[in-house]
């Protein structure tokens, strides 16, 4: 199995799947909860990361080999 993730069409695919979410809101607007929710569904959550550096954030798990597939900013 370890085998396929170094298959470079698997990582393709795997580098397809990336999902990006970002959570806005004013406070007491439930960003919390939603993150807690997104949390308990496998995504990797980060809360106030500067916005600049939001680009090249996104590239590095995109071609994290699929170990990073589903993230969350708030």
């Amino acid at each position: 199995m370890q085998e396929n993730a170094k298959d470079p069409v698997i990582a393709e695919e795997k580098e397809k799947d990336f999902r990006l979410v970002i959570v806005t809101g004013m406070s007491g607007g439930g960003k919390t909860q939603a993150c807690r929710y997104m949390e308990d569904l496998g995504y990797f959550v980060i809360d106030n990361l500067p916005p600049i550096f939001i680009p090249k954030f996104v590239e590095l798990c995109r071609h994290a080999g699929g170990h990073v597939g589903k993230v969350v900013l708030v």
